[in-house]
């Protein structure tokens, strides 16, 4: 029991202090099984009648729960409608497919049954471009930018674009893409799908925040109601994505199934962490939001639900 209180303790405190050390910065991404292991910690001081511990386990319980929650959350609401018409909304599906997934045509089973307006892929190659070109009829307006590194992406929509960007945001030239869609009512929005590196190493964790800090910066020239989305390699409550969402007044689209379901890894559902979020604009109003199933990927999809206020 000692060992699991001090554990939970210093894993909880380390990432908090000022050391630019990348290693402590990944502790901060599992706070929820911080959580989990203090529940369990104090089943059995409980059932041991190890009372001393108590305070230190509702304490590191409590801290964790503190450093995940400073941020506002956009929750899905009920669908509703303006003057007796529905307003119009956009779905739309986010999937990191891996590079390497063997399972194409599942994948691409899934996407044609969710039949989503817009689709936003990544880790996208020539492969992956040419397994989807069944896609092409449904999806008729398309961004492609296939790389054999882990970092092209895709986009299929059923709306026309107004504009589309290829942006890079980091010494190692990662790409975003930037999408400006056009509704059928005359309305506007923009969508950036990211994807920085990994935080492997202190280069790539140094390119990862690079990364989101000039997001940040190209944010602050959007006049659009927006939707950030993608596979972050980052928690909604690290820091770098707490200071996205404060510096934009964005709002973290909270999945109606539970607060932090994982996406990733795959293979470990409800023990992986979230890394595969979306951000939105206060001016959006979140309808749905469901992580899909597993397709074959290390990650499982986003599936969202919006409409303009």
């Amino acid at each position: 029991m000692p060992l699991i209180a001090w554990g939970g303790f210093i894993f909880s405190i380390l990432p908090l202090l000022p050391f630019d050390f990348w290693m402590l910065a990944l502790a901060d991404h599992f706070r929820m099984h911080y959580v989990l292991l203090a529940a369990l910690a104090l089943i059995f001081s409980l059932w041991l009648k190890q009372f001393r511990y108590v305070f230190g386990i509702f304490f590191i319980a409590g801290l964790n729960l503190y450093v995940m929650s400073p941020w506002d959350w956009a929750r899905p609401s009920l669908k509703h409608k303006h003057d007796g018409f529905s307003v119009p909304t956009l779905s739309l599906i986010w999937l990191n497919v891996h590079s390497d997934n063997e399972a194409k045509q599942e994948v691409i089973d899934y996407l044609l049954d969710k039949n989503a307006d817009l689709i936003l892929l990544s880790e996208v190659n020539d492969q992956w471009i040419q397994s989807m070109e069944v896609l092409n009829k449904r999806w008729p307006y398309q961004i492609l930018h296939p790389q054999e590194d882990n970092f092209g992406m895709a986009v299929f929509s059923r709306f026309e674009f107004d504009s589309h960007t290829r942006l890079k945001l980091d010494a190692l030239e990662v790409p975003a893409v930037e999408m400006i869609l056009r509704f059928r009512d005359g309305k506007t929005l923009a969508v950036l799908a990211v994807h920085p590196v990994p935080p492997i190493g202190k280069n790539y964790t140094q390119s990862r925040d690079n990364y989101l800090a000039n997001l940040s910066r190209h944010l602050h020239g959007q006049q659009k109601p927006c939707i950030v989305i993608g596979d972050f390699n980052a928690t909604p409550w690290h820091p770098p994505v707490r200071r996205l969402l404060n510096q934009h007044q964005l709002m973290y689209a909270l999945p109606g199934s539970s607060m932090f379901p994982s996406t990733w890894p795959s293979a470990l559902p409800g023990m992986g962490i979230p890394i595969d979020l979306c951000l939105v604009d206060r001016s959006i109003r979140l309808l749905d939001h469901q992580v899909g199933p597993r397709v074959g990927s290390d990650h499982r999809p986003l599936e969202l639900q919006f409409t303009l206020e």
